[in-house]
């Protein structure tokens, strides 16, 4: 059984507010959340747009959308990798994304 929109963006809503207490596991958590909101457009029935339903859960709609796309791409293969890493592999074009994946999960802080 589907659950109507609105009950799904705020069961969306509480997803990204506990990932947001979360360190990288929390911020593929509001990712996920936040790409279930914009694909399904979950936010028609609440709020002007995407962007406003971002800004409602303290997140800039650039940001959002930017967090929607790491999901969109990456899912569960950027399971622990640090969440700005994550950020500066998005824009990237690799041929072995799984290797590079990798390398950022492995590299220490600094690097």
């Amino acid at each position: 059984m589907n659950l109507p929109a609105t009950d799904q963006l705020h069961n969306a809503t509480i997803l990204i507010e506990d990932g947001k207490r979360r360190t990288s596991e929390g911020f593929l958590q509001v990712c996920s959340a936040l790409a279930l909101v914009r694909r399904e457009k979950l936010w028609v029935d609440s709020y002007k747009d995407f962007g406003e339903y971002c800004t409602s859960v303290g997140i800039s709609r650039s940001y959002g959308n930017k967090m929607a796309q790491a999901w969109d791409r990456f899912q569960e293969r950027a399971k622990g990798i640090e969440p700005h890493r994550l950020m500066m592999l998005l824009p990237l074009k690799v041929e072995n994304e799984a290797e590079v994946l990798e390398q950022a999960r492995e590299l220490n802080p600094g690097a």
